[in-house]
């Protein structure tokens, strides 16, 4: 799937275990590196998925799996794919994703998504098989927003 990146081996091991969402998620992230905050939290609550509604939402860059796993648990029902390139932050993602019960709900795929469509295919990544909703604004070019947000009011977090 592309090329998979691997973390020195030394960060690899260094890791923390952080709280969110007042203690309904728990979140092991390396202690360098990328590291979620604030941000994430806040990212999920802008994306417009609804309840059983049967959206699926892609987080791409998903690192740890912070964003995605907000919004599996703000948002019942939702299917979320969070894609990660390397491979150390795929693995703490997919213990992330067990350790919080959102087996099933949210996955994990790891994968560089600059390579060719038919590879992405292979991994399930398939072309519109992702609702409008995806939280990668943060990839997004300055003033532009990959897709409508609801206001914060219609969104809690």
């Amino acid at each position: 799937m592309g090329e998979a990146r691997d973390t020195p081996a030394d960060a690899r091991e260094a890791f923390s275990d952080d709280v969110f969402l007042g203690g309904r998620l728990l979140l092991k992230q390396p202690l360098d590196g990328p590291r979620a905050g604030m941000d994430a939290v806040f990212l999920a609550a802008a994306c417009p998925a609804r309840a059983d509604s049967g959206e699926r939402v892609l987080d791409a860059g998903a690192a740890s799996g912070a964003v995605a796993l907000c919004v599996a648990a703000r948002v019942p029902g939702v299917d979320v794919t969070g894609v990660e390139i390397d491979r150390a932050l795929c693995a703490a993602f997919r213990e992330n994703i067990t350790r919080n019960g959102f087996a099933g709900r949210v996955h994990a795929v790891e994968a560089d998504l600059t390579a060719p469509v038919r590879l992405l295919s292979v991994a399930g990544l398939m072309p519109g098989s992702f609702d409008p909703c995806s939280p990668i604004r943060r990839f997004s070019g300055p003033g532009t927003c990959a897709c409508p947000v609801r206001p914060a009011s219609s969104a809690p977090m």
